[in-house]
C-alpha cells in the first residue's frame, strides 16, 4: 500500500511538471505564430475533424443498418423455421 502511494504521488507530480511545461511551451509557440495564422489553421482543423466526423457518422449508420437488415433476416427466418417444427 506505501509503495502505491509513492507511486501516485510521483505520477502526479510528473504529470503537473509536463502540463505546465506544455503550457509554457504553447505560450512561447503562440507568440511566433500570428493570429491571422493560428484563426486560418484553426478553421482548416475543424473542417477537418468535421469531414472525419461525418465519415465515422456516415459508416456507422451503414455498418448497422446492414447489421439491423441481416439481424432481422435471422429473426424472420427463425420465426419461419419455428412455425414448420
Amino acid at each position: 500500500m506505501r509503495t502505491m502511494d509513492t507511486t501516485l504521488l510521483v505520477v502526479y507530480v510528473m504529470n503537473g511538471t509536463f502540463f505546465h511545461f506544455q503550457t509554457m511551451a504553447a505560450w512561447v509557440l503562440m507568440g511566433y505564430v500570428s493570429p491571422v495564422t493560428h484563426r486560418f489553421v484553426s478553421q482548416v482543423l475543424q473542417a477537418f475533424a468535421r469531414e472525419l466526423l461525418f465519415e465515422y457518422a456516415k459508416n456507422f449508420r451503414e455498418t448497422n443498418t446492414r447489421v439491423s437488415k441481416n439481424l432481422s433476416s435471422v429473426v424472420a427466418l427463425s420465426t419461419w423455421s419455428n412455425e414448420l417444427f
